[in-house]
């Protein structure tokens, strides 16, 4: 009887314990939405599956190594109705991943070989083609030369062989250049993943993590789970394509996007954002501090002291004779924001370079040879909540940094999923509120992106824009005898066009590559497009005379007499800037006197440059003259003179 009883109480327990048994299930996922930052990536990916009433535990397995852990956020629509009690990120150490990673690597490695491959056997038969149609053009002479012993060739033949031989090696060697482009940009990507498959096979494990969600199901039907969390090694920056159209009096903008990634993850036919937010930067307001000035070779003040209240970042700036022009360096220290403790060992870096330091003992890192501009500087600490901080680093100045991170906590998120009716509906999250902040412009790709974790800039495109644009000619012939077309235009579009470079196109011949400037909405753009040769400019110097004048022939004046001559060849009347300039003085032993043009003949500004508008009728040549004279005492040598 007791034997009986025990048993029954054994067969109790067990079923209960089933009962209260969570469901480990993991989940077959994708990413399917990217936004894209300066600096990082928010990464949604995505889940669906049937549940059954109890408590599950469903798992987003081999997610990067790179993921932020405290980022995480998990949100879902369904039939279900169901609450989310835990969200855990755990650490994956498997072998089987590795090797997993290998033959993917391997296999895509064997794929771009084979595209490289039919790009070099491309180029092998244009390469033959080209030999041979050069062949031939060395020996038409010589074929001539025979021919017009027996017939002499019509003007009409001749033509037709210059015209096939130069239209066929014009085509092959454009061909030619597009394909050995395409093999560098193959090249890249080759190499990108032999480094990753060399970093695999020297024992460097693949740190993977898996993000485990614990809900409870209380009515069964279908649910569709989200996953978002923040990446590293992931980025994007600006490029654009300025195709000038002169006869339509028209510029078109084609503004990309460059996103590239190593996140250890691809993204296939993913819906893109691109985003100019910066979501790690400080927000601190900023504070203006004392600027030292020290005799050369002086020590530096001490060190500041940190004041303020907790979590306030300080910046300082040292003059330092020490530093080369063009170049300042980045010092400070690194403290625990809670307990003002510092913080060893903390690494300093700036991304995309390979200036970095990490903190000794006190919490003291320095970085030298940090160019001038703006940097991003990104301090990273485990256990702790890692920052970037923007700042700018001036030349031969010493910035001093200092910077507090907060301990990382991690703490799952109790979320509802509910729904009235066996329809999809939102899950609404009891503990947290999405807030739109208007200080960041978000380009949402209209076409589905792939962008695979291979490290190398892929394309995409943002927008094709088309604005009015109005021409205008620059001549500075002291510095070179050509003019110069500039176009203007005004940005008409919703868009903000942030800085990059452009390759600026007239028609479609290449002319230019410039830098775009910070253009937003209205505002207006200005950049050059090459020389025209149809306006011609040239600069003489007419006569350079020297005399002495004073008591005792004290003084030598120096008299300088130019003539610029501008002829315009176009069919259409053109205005041309002309600018030159006249030698500023020092010192007030040194006179100069601007002779010819008169003042209210032209435009001169501060730095004494001078400024004509000359318009010009097609086939109409116009002369300036420049006459300026140069005093000083006869016993004086001057420099700058010309």
């Amino acid at each position: 009887m007791l034997r009986r009883r025990g048993l029954w109480i054994v067969f109790v327990g067990l079923w209960v314990a089933l009962l209260n048994a969570e469901d480990v299930r993991p989940l077959d996922s994708k990413v399917v939405k990217a936004t894209v930052f300066q600096s990082r990536a928010l990464v949604t990916r995505e889940a669906t599956l049937s549940v059954t009433s109890g408590k599950h535990q469903l798992v987003f397995p081999d997610l990067p190594g790179e993921l932020v852990d405290e980022s995480v956020r998990v949100r879902g629509r369904g039939t279900a109705r169901a609450k989310i009690l835990d969200v855990a990120i755990e650490p994956v150490f498997t072998p089987e991943v590795n090797q997993q990673k290998v033959r993917h690597l391997q296999a895509r490695r064997d794929s771009l070989k084979d595209e490289d491959q039919t790009l070099a056997d491309q180029i092998h038969v244009l390469e033959s083609q080209k030999e041979f149609l050069e062949s031939i053009k060395a020996e038409s002479p010589r074929e001539m030369n025979r021919q017009m012993l027996v017939k002499t060739p019509s003007a009409e033949e001749l033509q037709a062989l210059v015209q096939f031989l130069g239209q066929n090696l014009t085509d092959i060697y454009t061909q030619l250049r597009a394909l050995k482009r395409q093999r560098k940009r193959l090249s890249k990507k080759i190499e990108a993943v032999t480094q990753a498959l060399r970093r695999i096979r020297n024992g460097e494990s693949e740190r993977l993590k898996k993000l485990v969600v614990t809900i409870a199901v209380e009515r069964p039907g279908q649910l569709t789970l989200q996953a978002i969390y923040a990446l590293t090694h992931a980025s994007w920056y600006p490029v654009y394509d300025i195709r000038v159209l002169p006869r339509e009096k028209k510029v078109e903008v084609i503004y990309q996007g460059m996103v590239q990634q190593n996140t250890g993850e691809d993204w296939n036919d993913i819906q893109l954002t691109l985003s100019t937010a910066q979501p790690a930067l400080s927000t601190e307001l900023p504070e203006l501090s004392p600027v030292y000035l020290t005799k050369a070779g002086a020590s530096l003040p001490r060190k500041p002291s940190f004041s303020g209240r907790k979590g306030t970042i300080r910046v300082h700036y040292y003059v330092s004779a020490t530093l080369p022009v063009g170049v300042g360096a980045i010092q400070g220290r690194v403290f625990d924001r809670q307990t003002g403790e510092p913080l060893p060992g903390c690494e300093v870096s700036i991304p995309g370079t390979r200036l970095q330091a990490s903190t000794d003992i006190d919490g003291n890192y320095r970085i030298d040879s940090v160019p001038a501009g703006r940097h991003l500087v990104e301090f990273s600490f485990i256990g702790y909540q890692g920052t970037q901080v923007e700042v700018l680093v001036k030349g031969k100045n010493l910035l001093w940094l200092e910077v507090g991170l907060y301990p990382a906590a991690i703490e799952g998120e109790k979320i509802v999923l509910t729904a009235e009716a066996p329809e999809e509906a939102p899950i609404e999250q009891e503990t947290s509120r999405v807030r739109t902040i208007p200080i960041s412009t978000a380009f949402d790709i209209p076409s589905r992106s792939t962008i695979p974790a291979d490290d190398v800039p892929h394309k995409v495109t943002i927008a094709i824009q088309q604005f009015d644009v109005e021409f205008e000619y620059l001549a500075v012939p002291k510095v070179m005898e050509k003019v110069f077309m500039k176009a203007k235009t005004v940005n008409r579009s919703l868009y903000l066009f942030l800085p990059g470079e452009a390759n600026v196109f007239l028609g479609s011949d290449f002319v230019n590559r410039v830098y775009m400037p910070l253009t937003v909405s209205n505002d207006t753009l200005a950049f050059p497009v090459g020389i025209d040769d149809e306006i011609q400019v040239r600069r003489t110097l007419l006569r350079r005379f020297e005399a002495k004048k004073g008591f005792g022939k004290k003084k030598r004046q120096i008299t300088y007499e130019y003539e610029i001559l501008l002829t315009n060849n176009k069919a259409t009347e053109q205005t041309i800037q002309v600018v030159d300039q006249v030698p500023i003085s020092r010192t007030d032993a040194i006179k100069v006197k601007l002779l010819e043009p008169q003042s209210d003949q032209v435009r001169m500004d501060k730095l004494r440059r001078l400024y004509w508008n000359v318009s010009l009728k097609p086939g109409e040549s116009h002369k300036l003259r420049l006459a300026y004279q140069v005093e000083f005492p006869a016993s004086m040598t001057v420099a700058g003179l010309e």
